[in-house]
C-alpha cells in the first residue's frame, strides 16, 4: 500500500499581512515595492523550482516574519497548491 502523508509547520510570524502594512502606510517608495517584489518573486522561484505552483498569491497570503524595517517575507496558504506532474 501507498499511504500520502500531509504535514503541516506553523511558526508565528510577528510582523503581519503584506495588505495590511501597505494600507497603514503613509509613504510607499519604488525602492520598498521593488525590495518587496523581489522578494515575492524569489519565493515564486523557488516553489516552481520544486515543481509547486501557489494558485492563490495575494498580498493577503505574504506575511512579513518580523515587525524590523528589513523584514523578510514569508508566502503562507499553499492549499490551493499543486505539485506539477511530468508526463
Amino acid at each position: 500500500l501507498s499511504h500520502r502523508v500531509r504535514l503541516h509547520l506553523s511558526r508565528y510570524l510577528e510582523g503581519g499581512e503584506l495588505f495590511q502594512k501597505i494600507t497603514d502606510m503613509k509613504h510607499f517608495s519604488e525602492k520598498m515595492a521593488a525590495d518587496i517584489m523581489k522578494q515575492i518573486l524569489a519565493g515564486v522561484v523557488h516553489c516552481h523550482a520544486k515543481k509547486i505552483v501557489h494558485r492563490d498569491l495575494k498580498p493577503e497570503n505574504i506575511l512579513f516574519e518580523s515587525k524590523k524595517p528589513n523584514s523578510n517575507l514569508k508566502i503562507i496558504d499553499f492549499g490551493t497548491s499543486r505539485k506539477i506532474e511530468e508526463n
